[in-house]
């Protein structure tokens, strides 16, 4: 399925006042336990405890520690804009945020794939756009346009602080090379013995066939993950070709711990002990060292 690139703009906001319920979360607790889902749940329950609102549309604020890498817990506000200092409601908070330069992101979709968006900001917009973060903090605004949050045409609205880079954006001159990785080559000493041993550890059936005989295309998305005897680069000698002696490729997972204990009862050799709560680096059959990596997006 293609994914939707978000429209990104620049806006100036006044300074605005948030009430609402909040909670400590972080990325990966939020996908496995729904923890902003049910906040927003319990908010829209008291929200009528909330007088004058400015209008209906709903908040999520995500406030991030500093030194944010994705994976630690940060602050979650689900709550009303307001045009005054009222009395809060118990429970409650009120946070202020000041005149502020935003970039926009509309995300369009399934709020699942509402980490793409926030990867395309990330990675694509923000390294050539002449700006740079100004604040520890986002909002995410649900107006009328949200409509499900699993309907494939609902919009929501992503704030992120930003101000002109001192360094303003490097542009390089256009490359016929594409600024995409199509394939990743594993070197190996048997083709077919490390077809069945990755087909194992990635859950895949081992249906497709070897190319040339010495090459063999995981099943995987992303981008190809392709075995290869290397015959050029060493694949006809008897030790084979070198193996990855420090870990180039990162394999993602939902919960770092569920992978490593696979890993384990699978009898693959690791190289490392879980690192940072978050990766860690095991050995194939050919002494390639791959990592493992819990995924988490700002």
């Amino acid at each position: 399925m293609t994914k939707n690139v978000p429209a990104i703009k620049l806006e100036s906001k006044e300074a605005f006042t948030i009430i609402g319920l909040s909670c400590k979360t972080s990325k990966a607790n939020a996908r496995k336990n729904n923890t902003i889902g049910k906040l927003f749940s319990t908010f829209l329950n008291r929200a009528d405890e909330i007088h004058d609102p400015v209008s209906n549309n709903r908040y999520g604020v995500s406030i991030y520690p500093d030194g944010f890498s994705g994976f630690e817990n940060y602050a979650f506000i689900a709550g009303y804009q307001v045009s005054a200092a009222e009395e809060v409601p118990e429970g409650m908070i009120t946070r202020t945020f000041p005149v502020q330069q935003y970039a926009v992101v509309t995300h369009k979709g399934s709020l699942k794939s509402l980490a793409d968006s926030y990867s395309y900001f990330h990675s694509k917009w923000l390294p050539s756009s002449g700006y740079e973060y100004s604040s520890q903090y986002d909002f995410q605004v649900y107006d009328s346009r949200f409509l499900v949050p699993d309907h494939p045409d609902s919009e929501l609205d992503i704030y992120i602080p930003v101000r002109p880079s001192k360094e303003g954006a490097v542009v390089h001159t256009k490359s016929p090379i594409r600024g995409k990785v199509q394939g990743i080559y594993i070197p190996v000493r048997n083709i077919q013995a490390a077809k069945s041993w990755y087909s194992t550890i990635f859950g895949l059936p081992e249906s497709g066939q070897v190319v040339n005989g010495h090459l063999y295309v995981l099943p995987i998305g992303g981008p190809d993950l392709i075995l290869d005897e290397m015959p050029m680069w060493g694949g006809n000698k008897p030790e084979g070709p070198p193996a990855y002696q420090t870990p180039a490729i990162s394999l993602p997972t939902d919960d770092i711990h569920e992978a490593y204990q696979f890993m384990r009862e699978h009898g693959v050799t690791l190289v490392t002990e879980i690192i940072d709560a978050r990766w860690f680096v095991f050995q194939d059959p050919d002494g390639n060292k791959l990592m493992v990596c819990e995924c988490a997006n700002k």
